[in-house]
């Protein structure tokens, strides 16, 4: 199994992200996520890439709203979407919540908060979302599998090769 240094799966996955239609502020979260989840022992390449084949080209449908703060059912959420908008709103925005909805790989809503909120209680979080892992060393294997998976939505990030491209400076 091919192994990667965290900069480069972080800039992969940030790619994918933005290829799976993710603007690039949550692109750039999806990225941070899978590298933070990476160096704390977990797969968080396989995470994101279920993410990605789940939502692609759907993103707006599953956005977290504010109902989701307000205990307000909601069908389904994207996990990169909920993390960014807990995130945003601090670590305050964990007390007393209650999550009425299915969550899209929560392991990435788990990476963007651990990342993004330091003083955040890590095994609280856990049980919020639902999640169980075992920390270990570094996780920087990732199949070829999944980085061939990953490519097919980085390519989608790249400007096509014509002519009129190639005369504007794309390589």
């Amino acid at each position: 199994m091919p192994t990667y240094s965290l900069t480069e799966i972080e800039t992969h996955c940030r790619k994918a992200a933005r290829g799976a239609g993710y603007h690039w502020g949550e692109a750039e979260e999806a990225g941070k996520a899978v590298r933070w989840l990476c160096t704390a022992g977990l797969d968080g390449a396989t995470e994101v890439l279920e993410l990605l084949q789940t939502v692609d080209g759907r993103t707006v449908e599953y956005r977290a709203t504010t109902a989701v703060f307000s205990s307000e059912p909601q069908e389904k959420v994207c996990g990169l979407s909920l993390g960014c908008a807990i995130a945003d709103r601090g670590v305050g925005a964990l007390d007393n919540l209650t999550l009425n909805t299915s969550i899209l790989c929560p392991m990435i809503t788990y990476g963007v908060i651990g990342n993004a909120l330091v003083e955040v209680n890590l095994n609280n979080l856990s049980k919020l979302l639902g999640i169980h892992h075992e920390a270990n060393g570094p996780q920087t294997d990732i199949s070829k599998n999944t980085w061939d998976a990953l490519n097919i939505f980085v390519h989608r990030t790249y400007v096509p090769a014509t002519e009129e491209s190639r005369i504007k400076g794309a390589g």
